[in-house]
C-alpha cells in the first residue's frame, strides 16, 4: 500500500466517532481527545497534506 495514498484518503475522509466505549474500534475515533491514537493519526494525516 502507498502510504502517501492512505494518508491522504484518511485526511480526506477521517475515522467515524465512536459512540460509546464498546463501539471502540481501529476505525474509530473520540474526537478531541489527545490521547487517542486514531485521533493523533488523523491530526497527523491532515498536517501532512497541508489540510491543517
Amino acid at each position: 500500500m502507498s502510504d502517501h495514498l492512505t494518508t491522504y484518503m484518511t485526511a480526506l475522509t477521517g475515522y467515524r466517532e465512536t459512540g460509546t466505549e464498546t463501539d471502540q474500534n481501529h476505525y474509530s475515533m473520540k474526537t478531541g481527545d489527545v490521547n487517542d491514537e486514531a485521533f493523533v493519526y488523523y491530526l497527523d494525516c491532515l498536517a501532512r497534506h497541508s489540510f491543517i
